[in-house]
């Protein structure tokens, strides 16, 4: 099975490197999140969401408590949207309310709105969390998509951004889009030590995570955009899925990712477990008391002691030694 994210296109980067960013936008971004926040278009309570740390393995992971994922769930078919004839994301590039108006972007937003639809995110797990869409329905991330969003966390002031696919847990994988927000990620203070290289890229591989973990931190954004497409092209030869990060520094962290269910357990690890963020749900309950929903998840949060988490993490992302990538010609030294 293949889980394609990024086409290869034969297009020369460069004249795409000059565009700018105006210091605005982040400021402008979240000031309409923040409204849509107190008009309750966007649900979220950031005084009721709260941290603790939890133990994954060698790695200092977070257990995180949402409570407005109850509203989320009482909201949604907790079947998720097998079955739907129309894409819910094309729908939300269509519908104006869902959108983010962004006027004093720079070169670099007015090129970038051409080819996404900044969007809010309704049901948000992380601080200032929207997500830049697609305006194209297509599963594949372009070279010059790639560019675009390291160019964007580069200079926009976001903390983070992240991308999931098929077979790593997303929900709707057919429809490419990625997730920007304004807090880090476990994963992302992860050090990490050369193994070898891709394109001329130095590949490095994240210390203390309980899975290989691959990070592109070297060269210009567009060799790094170039050895990530070449990266997941090769993965997907030997049937590996991939969630990817993106830091303000446009570093690229890529977790390897062999399914999207443990075997152990019957909850999905999406793009926070697989950052160490572990956010309870309740995918297993067909309740919509609101009051018997949030019981459920604070119970879940306060009993979670990070070892299922671990484990989680174990039986979903690769293994193996990265001796493996070498031998199979991944990366190379």
């Amino acid at each position: 099975m293949k889980w394609p994210l990024i086409c290869n296109l034969n297009v020369n980067l460069a004249g795409h490197m000059t565009y700018s960013l105006t210091p605005r936008v982040k400021e402008e971004i979240l000031s309409q999140i923040n409204r849509a926040i107190v008009e309750g278009e966007v649900n979220w309570d950031d005084s009721g969401t709260i941290d603790r740390t939890i133990p994954l393995g060698q790695m200092r992971g977070i257990a995180r408590y949402v409570p407005t994922f109850v509203i989320r769930h009482i909201a949604y078919d907790p079947s998720g949207f097998a079955g739907r004839s129309t894409c819910t994301l094309c729908e939300l590039v269509r519908s104006s309310p869902n959108r983010l108006i962004i006027s004093s972007g720079g070169s670099l937003l007015d090129h970038m709105q051409r080819v996404f639809a900044p969007c809010f995110n309704h049901y948000p797990y992380l601080r200032g969390q929207f997500s830049l869409v697609l305006r194209e329905h297509r599963s594949l991330f372009s070279e010059i998509d790639i560019s675009l969003i390291m160019q964007f966390m580069l200079s926009s002031g976001f903390v983070a951004a992240s991308i999931q696919i098929r077979g790593s847990g997303a929900t709707l994988p057919d429809h490419a889009h990625v997730s920007i927000f304004n807090e880090t990620l476990p994963i992302l203070k992860l050090e990490s030590t050369n193994i070898g290289f891709i394109q001329g890229v130095g590949v490095e591989r994240c210390e203390r995570y309980p899975g290989v973990v691959l990070v592109l931190a070297h060269g210009d954004i567009h060799s790094r955009a170039v050895a990530l497409t070449v990266l997941c092209r090769r993965l997907e030869r030997h049937s590996l899925s991939y969630n990817l990060y993106i830091d303000s520094k446009a570093r690229v962290v890529v977790v390897l990712r062999v399914r999207s269910h443990p075997i152990s357990y019957q909850v999905k690890v999406g793009t926070t477990t697989a950052a160490g963020m572990y956010i309870p749900y309740f995918e297993d309950s067909n309740s919509k008391d609101a009051q018997v929903l949030q019981e459920l998840m604070r119970s879940r949060w306060l009993c979670t002691n990070g070892l299922e988490v671990a484990t989680s993490l174990r039986e979903t992302v690769f293994q193996d030694d990265p001796q493996w990538l070498l031998d199979r010609g991944i990366c190379t030294w």
